[in-house]
C-alpha cells in the first residue's frame, strides 16, 4: 500500500519503503546514534493499517499521519535522554520536511549501548 497526498493538479505516491528509509536514514545520522536495533517480532504484525517495517524502524501511516517506532543502540558516551529527544525531533522534522506529511509520534527505544573495545 502507498501513501498518498492530494495535491492541486493530481496527487503524489509515497511507498512505505521510502518513508522508512528516510526516517532509518535520519535517525542514524543523529551523533549518538551507533546503528539501529531490531524492531520486536510482536510489534511487526500489530499494527493496522498501512505499515512499513524495516531493521530498527516501524512505521504507521493513518490519515496521512505518521507513527514511527525507532530501536536503537547508543553509542557509550551518549546522554541517552537527549539522544532520544533529538531522534525523535529530528525524525519529526524530516517527515514534517522531506515528506510533507504531518507527525503523530516519534516513539524511541534505545535496546543497547554499543560496548567499546579495551
Amino acid at each position: 500500500m502507498h501513501t498518498v497526498l492530494l495535491q492541486p493538479n493530481g496527487s503524489v505516491t509515497i511507498a512505505p519503503q521510502v518513508l522508512t528509509a528516510v526516517i532509518s536514514q535520519t535517525a542514524q545520522a543523529v551523533p549518538g546514534v551507533a546503528r539501529l536495533g531490531q524492531v520486536p517480532r510482536t510489534n511487526i504484525g500489530s499494527l493496522l493499517g498501512q505499515a512499513g517495517s524495516d531493521a530498527g524502524v516501524l512505521v504507521q501511516v493513518t490519515q496521512h499521519a505518521v507513527r514511527a517506532n525507532c530501536y536503537l543502540v547508543a553509542t557509550p558516551d551518549s546522554n541517552l535522554l537527549e539522544l532520544g529527544m533529538a531522534v525523535q525531533a529530528t525524525v519529526a522534522a524530516a517527515i514534517r520536511e522531506l515528506v510533507g506529511m504531518a507527525v503523530d509520534e516519534v516513539n524511541v527505544y534505545i535496546q543497547d549501548v554499543k560496548v567499546g573495545r579495551g
